[in-house]
């Protein structure tokens, strides 16, 4: 009888090992991940220079607007890269991407900050936009300057972004 048993058991763990192989989105508590297709466009802007003619104060500025054409529905993976300098320790800087599109279409990436103040330092933010319906949309990055733990006006006279360069990967879906 345990013979019987311990079969049973192997038959069992092996067809439900087979069945997680070879039927995907089958999976024990797995996290699943979707694999596009090669991107179709990659779109890329640069700024070499200073990216806002003015210093980026407490009024948030678009940086870099990309014009991008989306053909079927995709996935953007969007990148913003930048130098900064110039802001005050109790001041913090906010940086984040964003994609609006005809009829009203907005989604952004959530706030990556940068903090504390008076370095000249870079950086590189990601964010991807899932399912992104065929159009024509902008993506841009945008930038602020706020002030930090609960202080109520920013110091000095803002800050400066240089060396900016914006790159959107539109990958159709699966």
């Amino acid at each position: 009888m345990q013979r019987i048993t311990f079969v049973g058991a192997v038959v069992g763990s092996v067809v439900t090992l087979l069945a997680v192989l070879a039927l995907p989105g089958v999976g024990l508590g797995e996290t699943t991940t979707s694999h596009g297709l090669t991107p179709s466009d990659v779109y890329s802007t640069t700024e070499p220079d200073v990216c806002h003619p003015d210093k980026i104060g407490t009024d948030a500025v678009a940086l870099l607007p990309t014009v991008v054409e989306v053909g079927q529905k995709s996935h953007l993976v969007v990148y913003f890269a930048s130098m900064w300098s110039g802001f005050e320790v109790d001041s913090v800087l906010v940086r984040k991407v964003e994609i609006v599109g005809e009829n009203g279409f907005f989604e952004n990436s959530p706030d990556f900050d940068v903090s504390p103040g008076q370095v000249h330092s870079s950086g590189t933010l990601m964010w991807a936009f899932e399912n992104i319906d065929p159009g024509t949309y902008t993506v841009e990055a945008t930038a602020a300057l706020y002030p930090e733990h609960g202080a109520f006006i920013s110091h000095g006279s803002g800050v400066n972004l240089q060396s900016c360069a914006l790159t959107v990967f539109v990958s159709p879906g699966a």
